[in-house]
């Protein structure tokens, strides 16, 4: 059996978008059929719509976190700072590794770097290796 990132790149590789690839790597976790993980996150693609924005590897495997860890209805002040902290220490994780957060740096830095591939498989696989070690 793959792993979790290697089950991500293979959704992403499938053409589907990174954070479709990432939440959907989590559907032993969130519970969610990988068809409702990949409508859920189909806007989330290419930075937030294609703005380049926040990575959507970021963001999909943030929904994942949600599902994970997230509260419901009229949350306590904690539950809110507990989920806050783990999706900005993933951030902060995601960061340190690739360098920056948004999409726009992230396929900048791979232009800078010579590189002609899109790099967006290997940050899915690094978000979902990042969030899986954290939860």
């Amino acid at each position: 059996m793959n792993s979790r990132p290697e089950k991500a790149v293979d959704i992403y590789s499938s053409n589907c978008n990174c954070a479709q690839a990432a939440l959907a790597a989590f559907e032993d976790i969130t519970g969610l059929s990988q068809d409702t993980a990949l409508r859920l996150a189909s806007p989330l693609g290419g930075g937030i719509g294609g703005m380049r924005l926040t990575c959507g590897a970021l963001t999909g495997a943030s929904i994942a976190a949600g599902m994970a860890r997230g509260y419901g209805y009229a949350p306590s002040p904690e539950e809110k700072k507990a989920v806050n902290s783990l999706v900005q220490e993933f951030a902060r994780n995601f960061k340190e590794r690739f360098g920056a957060i948004d999409c726009a740096s992230l396929l900048e830095k791979n232009e800078r770097d010579g590189l002609t591939e899109r790099p967006c498989a290997r940050y899915v696989a690094g978000a979902v290796e990042i969030l899986e070690k954290m939860l």
